[in-house]
């Protein structure tokens, strides 16, 4: 019990990792999982990231999604430091740079729209 922050795109690491969130922390997910049940008090956000991945053209980006979902709630680093690092990370596979940095903003977005 020592996570603050869970992001899963598959049941599985959901399944294994969600009893390890704190009490108040937050588990954000794809929304074609479903539910997760959790004996504590936790911040639980169905995210449709594979569905925001998607309109960009590439389902592969949809932990992007699921970042951004998390860039836009903790505020805790800048939008720019999350795409230096999407530039870094993807520095050999120029041509997916813009679409990841496209999903990260479409995932803030996200959950503007829907919370």
């Amino acid at each position: 019990e020592d996570i603050d922050i869970l992001i899963a795109l598959n049941k599985p690491s959901l399944e294994k990792f969600a009893k390890d969130v704190k009490e108040n922390g937050t588990i954000i997910y794809d929304s074609r999982i479903g539910d997760v049940e959790v004996d504590k008090n936790v911040n639980i956000i169905k995210v449709p990231s594979i569905e925001i991945a998607e309109k960009f053209g590439n389902t592969r980006t949809a932990n992007t999604a699921l970042i951004g979902v998390l860039m836009e709630l903790k505020k805790t680093l800048a939008p720019e430091s999350y795409e230096n690092a999407i530039k870094h990370m993807f520095a050999s596979k120029p041509k997916v740079i813009d679409i990841n940095i496209d999903v990260l903003k479409a995932g803030a977005q996200w959950v503007k729209d829907n919370s």
